[in-house]
């Protein structure tokens, strides 16, 4: 982690963003099941997962990163390849995003 006053500072406001983002996220996937999987839906979701992934990454929230990168990817592979999937599983990771916010953020979601 830096301790580079301009990066801190950049890192407290994206984690204040934090709780925007993840709601962000779950707006995406709610238009994703309500709207029949369409391709555009998913690949707004898809955007946001890759976003939150690289920007949890170089803020040092490895966890965040690294679940956001998980789902990512299974999004990646549901465009390309579209079939089975479980919502339960996207749930899943959506969950371990939520735990993963920094605890003084957890209030505001």
């Amino acid at each position: 982690m830096s301790f580079d006053p301009e990066y801190q500072g950049f890192r407290t406001q994206f984690t204040d963003r934090l709780p925007a983002r993840l709601e962000e996220i779950e707006a995406a996937w709610r238009q994703v099941r309500e709207g029949g999987w369409s391709r555009e839906s998913l690949a707004l979701f898809h955007r946001l997962a890759h976003s939150l992934a690289g920007a949890c990454a170089m803020f040092d929230l490895a966890a965040m990163a690294a679940t956001a990168r998980e789902l990512e990817h299974l999004l990646k592979r549901l465009a390309v390849e579209p079939g089975e999937v479980s919502e339960r599983r996207i749930e899943s990771l959506l969950d371990r995003l939520r735990q993963a916010v920094p605890p003084k953020h957890l209030a505001l979601l």
